[in-house]
């Protein structure tokens, strides 16, 4: 009985040869196709796998997603990995397919549309105002922190769960959705704000700036040049109203969770200074994240300070009563005018703290380090011999902290930074929410 035999087809080529014939009997050239097919397999897999790694959480950071390209970051992901460092257990996963549902509704009701006042009407409707296309359920302005000094209103998961957010979430959901639809939808930042602008024509300068924080309405620039009381040095420098790349963005929204790092987690200089640097590396023109950072090293200084009073390098700040970085300043909050006058309800006073914008008048945070005196003082002249050591090894780290300092708050200066608070935008939201209130009791 012969040896069976089969044919053997590949890249289109047929061969008579037996079924047990080894692969090293073929020509050199069916062997040149064989390995050209093999590899361009193999390039596809790989292509696909590093695609996918990118489009779905496996554990990266978001200094990983930063040093992708442009048009290789999904601002869902990222804004989620940002989440992840604020929420350790967190899901990706799941908010993650919650915005692909979405994605996928829209696209269906999109139907290819491209014009682009019906895709904005369309995002709007869909995340504004309640029907079967959006199985009823909606996302609106949380009227009850209109600062944002929640935690959960300063991220994506936070607002995709419960449904409220401020103008830093609303924002970011509507550039995320835009972002997987493909559709050209950036971030503008305004004074601890930030808006959207959907991109007409980027050779024209033909663009919408939207308000997500009022259902989507068009707005102009010089609403919040006005509201916002923006000086030209912060137009020119681009730190205000410039359309920011996803990097760029990314690095507003690294900037926020800074803050909370600060704020809401207890005090991590450390991790609050890696996030901030990290923010400037993509965008040097954000004078807040200058300010803060410049704050930052101010509070290390001092720090450091405590350390050579206590002369140890073991000083435990749970044993002190209060430090310079746990005592802030009072904020008005941007009710309260409206509260003294209509005695609407009971003053909100909230504590402030130097990572959030400064008032003019709070000359001893801005002025602190410009005085003739020494910046630092290590305790009088009967000094022991702890705190001798101590201040030899931390000296030089504490004069360098306080140049940082001051580098770092000059150049927010520079960069045209607005130090008042903004009233104007705020009382406007309070009576959207009085009219929206008025309707349904109407």
């Amino acid at each position: 009985m012969g040896i069976p035999t089969a044919t053997f087809r590949f890249a289109g080529f047929t061969s008579g040869k037996s079924a047990y014939a080894c692969p090293l009997a073929l020509s050199t050239k069916r062997k040149m196709l064989m390995k050209k097919y093999i590899f361009s397999i193999l390039h596809c897999l790989l292509l696909v796998t590093f695609l996918y790694s990118q489009k779905s959480y496996t554990g990266q950071t978001i200094e990983q997603i930063m040093e992708l390209p442009e048009d290789e970051i999904d601002l869902g992901l990222a804004c989620l990995i940002i989440a992840k460092e604020a929420y350790p257990n967190m899901n990706v996963a799941f908010f993650d397919y919650a915005l692909d549902y979405m994605v996928n509704a829209i696209k269906y009701h999109n139907k290819g549309n491209q014009d682009p006042e019906s895709r904005i009407a369309l995002l709007n409707t869909y995340l504004f105002k309640a029907g079967e296309w959006n199985d009823f359920i909606t996302f609106s302005f949380d009227y009850d922190d209109i600062e944002g000094n929640q935690k959960n209103n300063r991220y994506l998961n936070g607002l995709i769960a419960s449904k409220k957010g401020t103008c830093i979430t609303l924002p970011m959901l509507y550039m995320v959705l835009a972002d997987r639809l493909g559709w050209p939808v950036y971030a503008v930042r305004a004074p601890q704000h930030v808006f959207c602008r959907y991109i007409v024509n980027k050779d024209s300068n033909e663009y919408y700036d939207i308000e997500t924080t009022s259902k989507g309405v068009i707005t102009e620039d010089l609403l919040y040049v006005k509201d916002f009381k923006i000086p030209g040095e912060g137009l020119k420098s681009g730190s205000y109203l410039r359309t920011l790349s996803k990097k760029e963005y990314l690095a507003t929204m690294v900037h926020n969770h800074a803050w909370i790092c600060i704020t809401k987690e207890g005090i991590d200089l450390t991790n609050s200074k890696r996030l901030l640097q990290l923010g400037l590396k993509y965008d040097s023109t954000d004078c807040e994240a200058h300010w803060n950072i410049g704050t930052t090293y101010y509070f290390q200084a001092k720090y450091y300070e405590q350390l050579v009073r206590a002369g140890s390098d073991d000083f435990d700040r749970s044993k002190k009563k209060s430090e310079p970085w746990d005592v802030h300043p009072k904020r008005p909050s941007a009710f309260d005018y409206q509260n003294k006058v209509q005695g609407e309800r009971e003053k909100r006073m909230h504590p402030s703290n130097p990572f959030r914008t400064p008032l003019k008048d709070n000359s001893s945070l801005i002025k602190e380090n410009t005085t003739s005196q020494p910046k630092h003082s290590f305790g009088t002249q009967k000094q022991d011999f702890n705190q001798a050591v101590v201040a030899g090894r931390y000296e030089s780290l504490i004069d360098s902290f306080y140049k940082k300092s001051e580098y770092h708050k000059n150049k927010a200066r520079d960069l045209g930074m607005v130090f008042e608070t903004t009233r104007e935008f705020y009382l406007r939201q309070k009576s959207e929410k009085e009219k929206l209130e008025f309707k349904e009791h109407k």
